[in-house]
């Protein structure tokens, strides 16, 4: 995702807009027409959020997203494990079970 703002012409995105969106969209079968939602701020270790960011957050968290500051990817890998390890398992992780495999 970016911001772009050229003042007096046009803008895309909005103030404060994470970096990326993960989209996960359950079967339909078990779940029709419901997705999971992951935005990253990625972040330098120790970087700050910039004005406006805390705010867009809270406001996609309110929506049902999960949004996450990642300046750590050994922090980031244990917590998407936890969160959404599940999705790389059983016939629902076909396709992906090699995702964070060899990754160090």
């Amino acid at each position: 995702m970016q911001r772009t703002v050229i003042p007096g012409q046009f803008q895309t995105g909005e103030p404060g807009i994470c970096d990326a969106l993960f989209l996960f969209y359950l079967p339909r079968a078990k779940a029709p027409q419901v997705s999971l939602a992951l935005w990253i701020e990625f972040k330098r270790p120790g970087g700050k959020l910039r004005e406006g960011q805390p705010e867009w957050h809270q406001r996609e968290r309110l929506r049902g997203a999960t949004v996450w500051v990642v300046d750590d990817f050994e922090f980031f890998e244990d917590l998407y494990q936890q969160h959404f390890g599940w999705l790389h398992s059983s016939d629902s992780g076909i396709g992906q079970l090699d995702l964070l495999s060899g990754i160090k």
